[in-house]
């Protein structure tokens, strides 16, 4: 109340005053009161005011005793509601501090659980390290931190595991010995591969030096240069012969690395090494492959040039000789394709061996062609030797060779070469000594040259000849000469042997002698030989047309009766009589006897062949192949032809007579006819016609004539047999 006066006196509002009063509504006379008070004073006087002041003041003091019995049940109320809250509250913080220590118990009893299980973890992990565990903690607190950095770490472990797990896989089942040493170089550790390898176990080389390994091969410098790399950088990788244990030697590829700790000190060696003895032997077969013949075994033209290279810087320096022997083998080819490629082979590789087997130990012998073979004589005291070394090589290869149980016989050509005479270098020594070889085969074979300064010139010839024969094929550059046959008895012209002559545009007429080797060699004799078979056929067609009967011989070469444009030589002969109406019994086939010492087998189907058409077959040049009466006996011969160099030598000794005797007796013992070739006098005519040769060929008869002079001369010939009893005779030879 005073406090009410108190603002009243202080000329507030009233509204502000019973703002701050808060005087509740329900309480009548104190709202009476302070509605009286509200109200604005009223002028009165004062007994009036006295009276009224007397009833406000018991007003007041009712008020008061209102207020005081109110602010009593006022107070009592707080005191009850005070217990009240009182209550609830120890209530409240009986229950607080219940649940606070079973969340405690459970918060604890959890962050036990977590720690045990972490704990548990970590054992297992220590007991087993190969165990994968991925600790599950959730939440945010400290322990799921742990746990999170305890599976980064129990990670980072299981990769360190894992690459040490590969580490020890590549260790033990790597393909490459590893070993391992200390600072003093002895060996702590070696793999699986380094036991396989050496032979070694880890308890035999523990604690050992890896000298125990040592061939030998290798000497101080290698080693002292080793070490020093790893002094100074560290590691040393190369090739390494090494041994064994039980001793055999063998190269290894090894690579060594030093393990140094912080303060730079070594404290390991590594050494990572592997086997190379396959890489070693596959590189010795590519180099042998690359440097020596896979038929014979001789080195090849590659490493003799190299060893020529050589051995002309040796001779050079020394101020001495070497010779080079250029050896071909004659008719090889021939014997090649006659008797097949393996027989061919296995003649090489007997020549091989013949020639391994004379030459010296510091003599080098190589194949550098297909029949070629070549001999370096590098320390030549005399030339003596080379005649000796080159006697030997004839009489070496003359020997008969056994083939698939036939027996073969040879011979060979060679040039020689001598340094530094003829030739300075490995290409002009070669080619030189070439040429020589060339000139020994155009001296007839089984023979051998020196090389000499002309023979160049020679050889340049023989190329020109060769580009010109070859255009002389394609441009038919050739004719025919035809030698007569007459019969010794009556001179009757019984047939006519065709010859090739070579009409040079340039050179004129060139003689057989000097192209028909060459085109032997060079393989153009097959078509030449073709071109005859024609043209004699077309020759002989015309004069059966102008009523000749006459036959006519021609010569076929070894090649020919091979292969001609892939076919059988019966096919092509077959060809022609078709082709110009020709009846076989009016051609006959020449051979040489060497055709006969071949492959025997296919050259008697080739003339069983001939004959089969109906063609007789004539050797050749009798006597000059050597064949024996029973050798002769195998095949379909009808006609001896008696070389030339017996008839020209029979009336000059008994010895020459006694052999073209012998000739003709063999001759008649096997009832085959006789032709004697060359017969040039009166002498030998009668001499041949008295041991009983039937038939003569030779210039006493008639030089060869070309187509146009023959023909009358055989028509005279004709027209004055025609009633002759030996018309028959002559007809069938």
């Amino acid at each position: 109340m005073a406090k009410l006066l108190q603002l009243k006196q202080q000329g507030l509002p009233m509204a502000e005053i019973n703002a701050i009063a808060q005087v509740p509504a329900s309480e009548d006379k104190l709202s009476q009161a302070m509605t009286q008070l509200l109200m604005p004073p009223h002028p009165i006087d004062s007994q009036k005011w006295w009276a009224l002041t007397t009833q406000r003041i018991e007003q007041l003091h009712q008020l008061a005793k209102d207020i005081t019995q109110t602010m009593a049940q006022q107070s009592e109320y707080q005191q009850n509601q005070a217990l009240t809250f009182l209550g609830l509250y120890l209530s409240s913080a009986l229950f607080t501090a219940t649940v606070t220590l079973w969340l405690g118990q459970k918060i604890i009893r959890n962050f036990m659980d977590k720690i045990t299980k972490i704990a548990n973890d970590m054992q297992q992990m220590a007991e087993d390290p190969k165990l994968n565990i991925n600790i599950r903690v959730s939440g945010t607190d400290e322990l799921a931190r742990m746990a999170r950095a305890m599976n980064r770490m129990i990670s980072e472990r299981q990769k360190a595991n894992h690459a040490l797990t590969r580490a020890a896989a590549v260790f033990d089942y790597s393909a490459e010995g590893i070993m391992v040493t200390d600072a003093d170089n002895h060996i702590e550790l070696v793999n699986p591969a380094f036991c396989n390898i050496t032979g070694y176990t880890l308890e035999e080389v523990k604690g050992r030096s890896p000298s125990i390994l040592s061939s030998s091969r290798h000497s101080q410098h290698f080693y002292t240069t080793m070490w020093e790399s790893l002094q100074t950088e560290g590691k040393w990788e190369g090739e390494v012969w090494n041994k064994r244990k039980n001793g055999q030697v063998y190269p290894e590829y090894l690579a060594i690395t030093v393990v140094r700790n912080e303060q730079g000190q070594i404290i390991q060696h590594i050494g990572l090494f592997m086997d190379i003895s396959k890489r070693k032997q596959y590189e010795q077969d590519l180099w042998y492959q690359a440097n020596f013949d896979a038929l014979t075994g001789l080195p090849n033209r590659k490493l003799f040039n190299e060893r020529l290279q050589h051995e002309i810087h040796v001779a050079q320096h020394d101020s001495r000789k070497l010779a080079i022997l250029l050896i071909d083998l004659d008719q090889f080819k021939y014997i090649n394709d006659v008797q097949g490629h393996a027989t061919g082979d296995l003649l090489l590789k007997d020549v091989a061996k013949r020639l391994e087997g004379i030459a010296g130990k510091t003599d080098f012998i190589a194949r550098i062609g297909g029949d070629e073979f070549v001999l370096i004589l590098p320390r030549l005291t005399n030339e003596l030797a080379i005649e000796h070394m080159a006697t030997r090589i004839i009489e070496t290869l003359g020997m008969p060779f056994d083939l698939n149980d036939r027996e073969i016989q040879i011979s060979a050509s060679f040039g020689i070469g001598v340094y530094p005479e003829d030739g300075l270098d490995v290409s002009s020594l070669t080619r030189n000594t070439e040429t020589a070889m060339y000139q020994a085969k155009d001296a007839g074979r089984n023979n051998f040259k020196y090389f000499t300064a002309g023979m160049n010139e020679a050889m340049f010839a023989r190329m020109e000849l060769e580009q010109r024969l070859r255009r002389a094929v394609a441009q038919n550059e050739f004719a025919l000469h035809y030698q007569p046959i007459v019969d010794m008895q009556t001179g009757v012209v019984c047939s006519v042997e065709a010859l090739i002559r070579w009409q040079d545009p340039d050179f004129g007429l060139i003689p057989p002698d000097q192209f028909i080797p060459l085109a032997e060699e060079t393989g153009l004799i097959e078509p030449m030989g073709e071109w005859v078979l024609n043209q004699a056929m077309h020759d002989l067609r015309q004069w059966q047309k102008s009523g000749l009967k006459i036959n006519v011989a021609i010569n076929v070469s070894g090649r020919q009766c091979i292969n001609t444009r892939g076919m059988g030589f019966d096919q092509v002969l077959q060809e022609c009589f078709n082709r110009h109406h020709v009846n076989p019994r009016n051609v006959h086939i020449e051979i040489t006897e060497s055709m006969l010492m071949g492959d025997a087998s296919h050259c008697l189907s080739t003339l069983e062949s001939i004959r089969h058409l109906g063609s007789q077959i004539y050797i050749d040049d009798f006597g000059t192949g050597y064949s024996s009466l029973s050798y002769l006996k195998k095949f379909p011969i009808s006609v001896i032809k008696i070389d030339r160099s017996f008839v020209e030598n029979a009336l000059e000794s008994n010895a020459n007579a006694n052999l073209v005797k012998a000739i003709v007796m063999m001759g008649q013992s096997l009832e085959m006819e006789l032709v004697a070739e060359g017969i040039e006098t009166e002498a030998q005519w009668h001499f041949l016609r008295d041991l009983g040769c039937h038939f003569a060929q030779g210039y006493l008869i008639s030089k060869p004539l070309p187509f146009d002079e023959i023909t009358p001369l055989l028509h005279i010939k004709h027209t004055a047999l025609l009633n002759h009893d030996y018309q028959d005779r002559c007809v069938n030879i």
